[in-house]
């Protein structure tokens, strides 16, 4: 097993309390995405993954990700 290393950072802000939060994060993949199960592709299809991340063959990869809650 090949190391995977990712640094990562995130914010959150709440909104009417915690009725609404908007969440994001910034993470950079040190490492090639390929190879690792969390980032690879599903049942080697070569398409989709688990955390909405594209795979790549290149080091040092940058992902923005954002989501928005709300509490009916």
């Amino acid at each position: 097993d090949d190391p995977f290393n990712t640094l990562t950072v995130g914010a959150n802000r709440y909104l009417h309390g915690q009725a609404a939060k908007f969440t994001v994060d910034l993470q950079y993949f040190l490492d090639a995405t390929t190879d690792n199960d969390l980032v690879g592709s599903i049942a080697g299809t070569g398409v989709g993954d688990r955390i909405g991340v594209l795979p790549s063959d290149n080091d040092g990869q940058f992902v923005l990700r954002a989501q928005f809650q709300i509490l009916f």
